[in-house]
């Protein structure tokens, strides 16, 4: 007859043997679902592959570089740079022009002239993404109005502003951005967020610098995206994609915007290690600010399922962000309201980029700033 020591014993295996049981049933349903996936993939790093970095053969697949490899390379610090001393024409109607050329110099920055370390003034280093690199010719985008701006001002003679905007690209590239360029030895660093698709971007490097494929979702959600994506691809793009991702995969939201931070904090370290004055700038979608291409808008929210609530979920995240890093002891500058009281578009209706008015209105609120 079992003593009760023995008793114990069996009863404790039996007890182990169904928690197991139970716990990997349990796991099991929750990753063979793709919302368990999502979910343990924004929650958890792979313990088993976490990289911290992005290789050449990596990038490739995440950056797609065998479609837009023409126009772009990698770069084992910013991830993702034009391709230097690239030329290319763009007939755009809402110019005034109804063309506007993009330059790359030899560095692979959106500047007609070569830049060296030797600086005869002021250096500022903008970093972003598309709207930041410009759909406009290289004089019309902000960066360098504001430098022209900045010239004619007290106490910034002979100041140089880089363009180092790359499309594609997020708030860790923006940190990798930094590093490449420090050597230029800028005095000021600007990091342009984007509320419009910077947060998911970022989250997407995330997971892939944790180990983890990209999490596919499926059903309903996918096909309304390929439909999105066949009728409206540039609001769908520029801050829809987003938004509509955060309505079905909230935590997803506050992960990004963990995701999003950080970075911005590793920027700020690494800018007060090297002297370097930085500042955060928040860059509102069209959805945000303009008010003309309405019906093209609506119907982009009627195909996706979006309620007017769930269009606006850049905006509160980009307003989160803001407060923050300001929390953190980060300069951070919104100019969301001010852009939303402009009464002209400032944002191209083509595919909705900052336009020429955008950028000049961006150009002279960044110039206010900088003289305070």
């Amino acid at each position: 007859m079992p003593t009760p020591r023995k008793r114990r014993l069996v009863l404790g295996l039996l007890v182990s043997s169904l928690t197991l049981a139970v716990a990997g049933t349990a796991g099991y349903l929750v990753w063979s679902s793709s919302l368990g996936k999502m979910w343990i993939k924004s929650t958890f790093k792979n313990p088993i592959g976490p990289t911290g970095e992005l290789d050449a053969r990596t990038a490739i697949n995440f950056f797609d570089l065998n479609r837009i490899g023409n126009k772009f390379i990698y770069d084992p610090l910013a991830y993702l740079i034009p391709k230097p001393n690239q030329t290319s024409n763009w007939d755009w109607p809402e110019h005034p022009a109804g063309r506007f050329r993009i330059v790359t110099n030899d560095l692979g920055l959106r500047e007609d002239a070569s830049v060296t370390p030797d600086k005869r003034g002021p250096r500022i280093l903008v970093a972003g993404d598309s709207h930041t690199g410009g759909l406009v010719n290289n004089s019309e985008t902000f960066a360098n109005q504001l430098e022209v701006t900045l010239a004619a001002a007290e106490g910034w003679k002979d100041v140089d502003v880089v363009n180092a905007g790359v499309p594609f690209t997020g708030p860790s590239c923006y940190l990798g951005i930094l590093k490449k360029y420090l050597y230029l030895k800028p005095d000021v660093f600007i990091a342009v967020l984007f509320t419009g698709n910077d947060f998911v971007d970022d989250l997407r490097l995330r997971y892939v610098l944790d180990g983890w494929s990209l999490p596919r979702a499926g059903g309903k959600y996918r096909e309304q995206l390929r439909t999105a994506t066949e009728q409206h691809p540039a609001g769908l793009y520029q801050g829809f994609n987003q938004a509509v991702r955060w309505k079905h995969f909230p935590r997803e939201m506050e992960r990004s915007l963990e995701v999003v931070v950080q970075s911005y904090r590793n920027i700020q370290t690494l800018c007060t290690e090297n002297g370097i004055t930085f500042l955060a700038v928040v860059l509102p979608t069209k959805m945000d600010v303009d008010s003309d291409d309405m019906e093209a808008r609506e119907a982009i929210r009627e195909v996706l399922g979006m309620t007017p609530e769930d269009v606006g979920l850049n905006r509160q995240l980009g307003d989160r962000f803001a407060e923050t890093v300001r929390a953190a002891g980060i300069h951070c500058f919104d100019p969301t309201d001010v852009m939303a009281a402009h009464e002209e578009p400032l944002y191209w209706t083509q595919d909705y980029h900052l336009g020429l008015a955008g950028h000049t209105l961006l150009a002279r609120e960044l110039f206010e700033v900088l003289s305070q």
